[in-house]
C-alpha cells in the first residue's frame, strides 16, 4: 500500500512541478497587483497547465510497473486539482488574505486525514489513501473559493481593475510563471528531486534516508523566512512599499538563532529522530548554512516579481538551477550526502551577487547572520566533533543564544522587536488581533 501510495503521489508531484514551477508566485503576484480582476486569467491558466500537468501524470503512472497497480486516473487526478487549487490559496495571499489562507490550508489538511484515515478504516485498502490525499487540493480549493466568493465577489475590495483583456492577462501570467520557473524548479530540485537522483546515482537506502530527512528539517527553516517574504510580495503591490529588505532583516533575526544551533549541534535532531541518523550529521550542518543566502535571493526575487522584471528572475534561477545540475551528479557520487549538501550549498551561493546587488540593504543581515552562523558551527563541530545527547542540547542553546546576543549586539535587529514578531504571529495564526504595534 504504501508503494502504490507513494509511487501514486510522486507522479502527480513531478508532473505538477514539471509543467507548473513558478506558477503559484504568479498567480500571488498578478491578484496582488491586479485585485480580483485576475480571476478569469488566472483560472484560464491553471486550467490549461493542470490538464497539461494530468497528461505527463498519466504517462508517468502508465510506465510504472505492473506490480504497482496504482489506479490510472489518481495521479492526472491530483496533479490537476493541485494545479486548479493554486488559483484559490495564492489569490488568498495575493489579496492579503492570510488568515484565510490558513484556514484553507488546514481545512484541507485535516479533510486528507479524515477521508484517509476514515475509508481505511471502512476496508476501502488501497484507494483509502489515494483519495485523501486527492481530497486536499479539492478541499482547499472550495473552502478558498469560499472566501473569496464571501468577501470579494459581493464585496469587491483591493485594486480596480486593470483593464487587461483575458488574452493579456493570462499572457502576463505565463510570462511570469515561466520567468520564475528556474528558480522554483531548483527549489524542487533541493528539496524533493535530488533525493530520488541520490538513490539512483548511489542506491545508499539509509543514506538516501538520511538526506530526505535532513532536507526536511531545512525546508522547515527556510519557511519562516520564506513564508513572511511571500506575504511581503502582497502587501508591497497592494500599498505601494519595498518592505523586502526590512521583512528579511527580522525573518532572519527569528530564523538564524534556530538554524545556528542546528548547524552547531546537528546530532540533537537527528538523535531524536533516530539516533541511526547521526552519521548525516555533517551534511545537516551544512544543508542548514544555506539558509541566510536563501533568504536573500528568495527576497531578491520577490522584489523582481513585484517590479514584473522578467530577466532578473530568470538570471536568479538559471543560475542556481545551472550550478546545482552542475555540481550534483559529481559531488554526490565522491562524498554522498554530504557531496549532496555542498551543492546545495553552492547553488545557494551563485546567486548572491545579484541578490545584494537588487537590495543592498540586505549586506549587512546577510554578513552577520550567515558569518555567525558559519563560526559558531565550525568552533563547536570541531571542539566537541561526537557529543553527547546532553552535550549537543547545551551546544544548541549556546549557540541560540550567542547568535541572538549578536544580532541585537550589532543591532541587526533588537530582541524586542524579535519578541514582538513571534507574539504577533502567534497571535494572527490563531486568529486573534493583535494589541501591539507591529514592528516593520
Amino acid at each position: 500500500m504504501v508503494g502504490i501510495t507513494s509511487a501514486a503521489v510522486s507522479a502527480a508531484g513531478v508532473a505538477s512541478t514539471l509543467i507548473t514551477a513558478g506558477l503559484p508566485i504568479a498567480v500571488m503576484r498578478e491578484f496582488a497587483a491586479k485585485g480580483i480582476e485576475a480571476l478569469k486569467p488566472a483560472a484560464l491558466v491553471t486550467l490549461a497547465l493542470g490538464a497539461a500537468s494530468a497528461a505527463v501524470a498519466t504517462l508517468m503512472v502508465a510506465a510504472l510497473p505492473s506490480n504497482f497497480s496504482v489506479p490510472l486516473w489518481v495521479p492526472p487526478t491530483l496533479s490537476l486539482m493541485s494545479v486548479v487549487s493554486t488559483v484559490g490559496l495564492q489569490a488568498l495571499v495575493g489579496l492579503g488574505r492570510f488568515k484565510e489562507y490558513f484556514t484553507s490550508t488546514l481545512t484541507a489538511s485535516l479533510a486528507k486525514v479524515i477521508v484517509g484515515v476514515g475509508l481505511a478504516l471502512l476496508g476501502w485498502g488501497t484507494l483509502a489513501p489515494l483519495l485523501g490525499y486527492v481530497s486536499y487540493p479539492i478541499t482547499a480549493l472550495l473552502t478558498a473559493t469560499y472566501f473569496l466568493a464571501t468577501t470579494y465577489l459581493t464585496r469587491p475590495r483591493g485594486n480596480p481593475g486593470s483593464g487587461d483583456s483575458l488574452v493579456d492577462g493570462a499572457s502576463s501570467i505565463l510570462k511570469l510563471t515561466y520567468s520564475n520557473y528556474p528558480f522554483v524548479f531548483s527549489t524542487q530540485i533541493l528539496n524533493m528531486l535530488s533525493v530520488y537522483f541520490f538513490a539512483i546515482l548511489t542506491g545508499e537506502a539509509v543514506d538516501t534516508g538520511t538526506l530526505y530527512l535532513s532536507l526536511m528539517i531545512v525546508l522547515v527553516l527556510n519557511a519562516v523566512v520564506s513564508s513572511a517574504l511571500n506575504a511581503s510580495l502582497s502587501v508591497s503591490l497592494r500599498r505601494g512599499t519595498d518592505p523586502f529588505a526590512e521583512t528579511l532583516r527580522l525573518a532572519l533575526a527569528v530564523a538564524a538563532p534556530i538554524a545556528t544551533a542546528v548547524s552547531a549541534a546537528p546530532t540533537l535532531p537527528l538523535h531524536l529522530i533516530n539516533p541511526a541518523l547521526i552519521k548525516g550529521a555533517s551534511t545537516l550542518a551544512t544543508l542548514t548554512l544555506t539558509i541566510p543566502p536563501t533568504a536573500i535571493a528568495t527576497a531578491a526575487l520577490m522584489k523582481a516579481n513585484k517590479e514584473g522584471r522578467h530577466s532578473t528572475i530568470a538570471a536568479l534561477g538559471i543560475v542556481r538551477l545551472t550550478t546545482l545540475l552542475a555540481l550534483l551528479p559529481p559531488l554526490a557520487r565522491v562524498a554522498g550526502t554530504d557531496g549532496v549538501a555542498i551543492a546545495y550549498l553552492a547553488a545557494n551561493i551563485t546567486p548572491l551577487p545579484i541578490a545584494v546587488r537588487e537590495i543592498p540593504r540586505t549586506l549587512k543581515t546577510l554578513t552577520v547572520t550567515w558569518a555567525t552562523q558559519t563560526t559558531l558551527s565550525l568552533a563547536t563541530l570541531t571542539l566537541t566533533p561526537n557529543p553527547t545527547l546532553t552535550q549537543a542540547a547545551a551546544l544548541a542553546l549556546t549557540a541560540a543564544a550567542t547568535t541572538l546576543a549578536i544580532i541585537h549586539a550589532t543591532r541587526t535587529a533588537n530582541l524586542k522587536e524579535i519578541a514582538g514578531i513571534i507574539t504577533t504571529t502567534a497571535k494572527k495564526t490563531l486568529g486573534k488581533q493583535s494589541t501591539q504595534n507591529n514592528t516593520h
